[in-house]
């Protein structure tokens, strides 16, 4: 894992003498050049006043032979050729590259030496036209095509000082040094929070992470602060890092404003941050505000801002974990909502974050801080730096080539075979989830516990199938890719994904969801056989080379065959009669609409007694 500290204001360019000294030498060299050409075009001068050679624009004497003239010509090309060989001697060892660097094999020698194909086409333009005159088409037409192009060099991505030169810090979370007392500037309650929470150690990026935040508040106001950036493995304690500092920070707060702001990508992730943040915000007076539309939006409001009659509109908490398009809707929507007194800007799960272009959510930020919006960056180019896709040590990866046919009997044989508890297992859609759990069942014949997990169920239903999965009463839980990043689900042993993600962030956020927290895990990809060279180049680019085949033999599936061709004949069933069943549920649907009888709104009108006039007679 890798920390980067990136210093906002100061920009110091390091290399400014070096390119200084490369800009001399490139002057002197076009100079000796120079100096070359002009020798050159001396002796070619002198050579033809010698020779009484007749270039192009000379004319030929009437009655001349034209043959014995071409002879001439071919002869003193010849000639040239003869003269500027000693020249080529001089110059073949020395190569002038596109970006100025001379590369020399003699330091010693004063002579410029360069390319073999350094000839200037000037100076040998005279000798050739001839040739070239005698080879034209008759039409005098421009043949295309004849030009020869020389290959562009390829440009070197340059990363930034901070970025290409992390502090790295250890992946291995068995190996704890650092004790929650050993932190300073903790106050004491905050470390009992921790002990009470069973902390007593604290993993790498945590021990790295939080005394800097905590130095970097106690710097002189005349310092401009620095931001940091943290590319550590799933699971290691990220949200620890800054949840602390931040709580020590705040909490001699006078009046409470908004000055810390988390941002996640999703409602799970958030929700799961808020927790730690109110767990430790116990035991000071700050307070915290989850804010991702679970609750109304005047609700929400309500939560945030009061309107007092003396001294007019309040904050009334500190800090506030959301999403980007909620917090885009207060910005807007909720008067008084302010960010101006903000200390810190948290993004979670940054590069999911920052691909989420919902309501220009960065732009309102800056708005609201600043008064000014923030302007992309054009043309930017994105290197790779150490950690990117960076697995816990404790975290062992496998492979396994199936076939379409074997695939599910493979997966419930690995199962089944290891007495594996608590699996994790990824499909790429939700009829596929619900397809596999079926199966699975059928073919356990109810031994084993199986459950879907997709984006189709409601909140208060994955918020129950998780906590059962935890509690160890499901023993498979398929779900899609809404639980395979960033989501904190402990004691998964294994990880399964039984359809190969698309791309590599995919692979590494699913793979993630075991071996975290020091734990032992394993992650097993299944894949065909016209997948593999796809999933072998997926690892090359996340530099993992160690990523070993798990084979499973035909022979050792043999015996399930029966159960399995009866168990897809019960799954065949079953999607049948729930088609019927949705179907019928339509049918009725529709019939209730058509012969609901229409109901008349009766308007009820108060009549005034008449008054009766009688008449005399």
């Amino acid at each position: 894992m890798d920390m980067f500290v990136i210093n906002r204001y100061l920009a110091v360019d390091s290399s400014g003498d070096q390119c200084t000294k490369e800009k001399e030498n490139l002057q002197k060299l076009l100079q000796k050049i120079e100096e070359r050409r002009k020798q050159k075009k001396t002796t070619l001068n002198a050579l033809q006043n010698e020779t009484g050679y007749i270039t192009e624009s000379s004319t030929m004497p009437q009655g001349g032979n034209e043959s014995e003239s071409v002879s001439k010509k071919k002869k003193k090309k010849r000639k040239l050729s003869d003269a500027n060989e000693a020249d080529r001697e001089d110059v073949k060892n020395m190569r002038i590259t596109e970006t100025g660097d001379v590369i020399s094999n003699d330091a010693q020698t004063d002579l410029i030496k360069v390319d073999e194909s350094y000839q200037s086409e000037n100076e040998i333009k005279d000798s050739n036209e001839v040739d070239n005159e005698e080879n034209l088409p008759e039409s005098e037409f421009t043949v295309l095509g004849s030009d020869s192009f020389a290959k562009k060099q390829k440009v070197k991505r340059v990363l930034p000082s901070w970025l290409a030169n992390p502090s790295v810090v250890s992946v291995n979370l068995k190996e704890l040094h650092t004790t929650v007392d050993d932190i300073g500037g903790l106050d004491e309650d905050i470390v009992a929070e921790m002990k009470e929470n069973h902390i007593t150690h604290l993993f790498p990026v945590q021990a790295q992470v939080i005394p800097w935040l905590l130095s970097s508040a106690n710097k002189p106001s005349m310092y401009w602060p620095s931001d940091i950036c943290v590319s550590a493995p799933t699971g290691s304690g990220k949200t620890l890092a800054f949840v602390l500092p931040i709580v020590q920070i705040l909490r001699k707060r006078v009046i409470p404003c908004i000055r810390a702001l988390i941002i996640l990508p999703v409602q799970d992730l958030a929700t799961q941050v808020y927790k730690v943040f109110k767990t430790y915000c116990s035991v000071t007076n700050l307070k915290v505000a989850l804010i991702t539309g679970q609750k109304s939006f005047v609700m929400e409001q309500q939560q945030l801002i009061k309107i007092n009659s003396t001294f007019g509109p309040q904050s009334l908490v500190d800090i506030v974990v959301t999403t980007p398009g909620r917090l885009v809707d207060h910005l807007k929507s909720t008067p008084n909502f302010s960010l101006k007194h903000l200390r810190f800007l948290v993004i979670d799960e940054a590069d999911r974050v920052m691909e989420c272009i919902q309501n220009d959510w960065l732009y309102h930020v800056n708005k609201n801080i600043y008064g000014i919006p923030d302007e992309p960056l054009v043309g930017e180019l994105r290197g790779e730096f150490i950690g990117k896709y960076t697995t816990p040590a404790e975290l062992k990866e496998k492979f396994c080539i199936v076939t379409p046919e074997t695939k599910p009997l493979v997966l419930y044989y690995l199962i089944t075979s290891h007495r594996w508890k608590q699996v994790l297992c990824f499909v790429d859609s939700q009829r596929a989830a619900h397809r596999l759990s079926l199966l699975l069942k059928h073919l356990s014949q109810g031994n084993l516990t199986c459950a879907e997990m997709s984006s189709v169920l409601w909140r208060q239903q994955r918020d129950e199938v998780i906590r059962r999965f935890v509690d160890g009463q499901i023993d498979i839980l398929i779900s899609t890719d809404a639980l395979a990043r960033g989501m904190d689900m402990p004691n998964v042993k294994y990880v399964i994904s039984y359809d190969l993600p698309k791309y590599i962030k995919n692979y590494i956020h699913r793979i993630g969801r075991t071996g975290r927290a020091g734990k032992s895990g394993k992650a097993i990809t299944l894949i065909l056989q016209n997948q593999v060279s796809t999933f072998q180049d997926m690892l090359k680019t996340a530099g993992k080379n160690s990523v070993r085949e798990l084979v499973v033999s035909e022979d050792t599936l043999l015996p399930f065959e029966e159960q399995y061709k009866s168990a897809l004949g019960q799954l065949k069933q079953d999607m049948e009669d729930e088609r019927n069943s949705l179907l019928q549920k339509m049918k009725e649907k529709k019939t209730k609409k058509v012969m609901a009888p229409r109901r008349k709104k009766l308007k009820l009108k108060q009549f005034k007694p008449r008054k009766v006039m009688s008449t005399k007679t």
